[in-house]
Order: C-alpha cells, then sequence, then structure tokens
C-alpha cells in the first residue's frame, strides 16, 4: 500500500512537472508570439513610411518636371527676345554708320565750298 501511495505521489508530481512544463512552453510562445506581433507592426509602418516618401519623390519629381518645363518656355521667349533685340540693334549700327558717311560727305561738301570761297 505504501508502494502505491509512494507511486502515485510520483505520477502526481510528474503531472505536475508535465503541467508546469505546459505553461512554461505556452508562456514562451506567448512571449515569442508578442515579439512575432511587433516585429509585423514595426514592418507595416516601415512599408507605410516608404509608400510615403515614394509619394514625396514623385510629387517632387512631378514639380522638378514642371519647373523645368516653366524654365525651357521661359528660356526660349528670352531666346526670342534676345534676336530681337540683336537685330534691333544691328540695325541702328547699320544706321549709325550711314550716319557717319553721311557726316563725314557734309564735311568734305563744307571743306569743298569754304575752300571755293
Amino acid at each position: 500500500d505504501a508502494t502505491a501511495r509512494a507511486w502515485m505521489s510520483a505520477a502526481g508530481s510528474r503531472a505536475g512537472d508535465n503541467d508546469l512544463s505546459v505553461a512554461a512552453a505556452n508562456a514562451a510562445d506567448a512571449a515569442a508570439l508578442r515579439e512575432l506581433v511587433g516585429h509585423a507592426q514595426d514592418a507595416r509602418k516601415a512599408l507605410v513610411e516608404v509608400a510615403d516618401l515614394r509619394a514625396k519623390i514623385a510629387a517632387l519629381s512631378a514639380e522638378g518636371e514642371e519647373r523645368n518645363a516653366a524654365n525651357i518656355t521661359e528660356t526660349k521667349a528670352l531666346e526670342v527676345k534676345l534676336a530681337s533685340v540683336t537685330s534691333a540693334a544691328k540695325n541702328f549700327e547699320n544706321q549709325l554708320a550711314s550716319s557717319i558717311i553721311a557726316t563725314n560727305a557734309l564735311k568734305v561738301e563744307v571743306i569743298v565750298a569754304t575752300k571755293a570761297l
């Protein structure tokens, strides 16, 4: 009878040990699961941040393209204006040269007329 009681006591102790082992394993599993959930949340936050950064890059790229197009348009307009101003300057230069020639011709006439007197 004492042997049976000792055996039952040992079996109960092993059952208690098994319960503790299961509880410890469950606690470890729960901790690992919490850690995985934390990593998943961090990964989701990182993906959201990446998506936000991609959207910002796309917006900046579009803005840069718009600015570039505006600069090209403005540059072309300035080139047209420069060509016009350059042409006007050449016309004034030609008129000035003609005026100098006419002035010199008049000087010659004045000198000739003065000598004839």
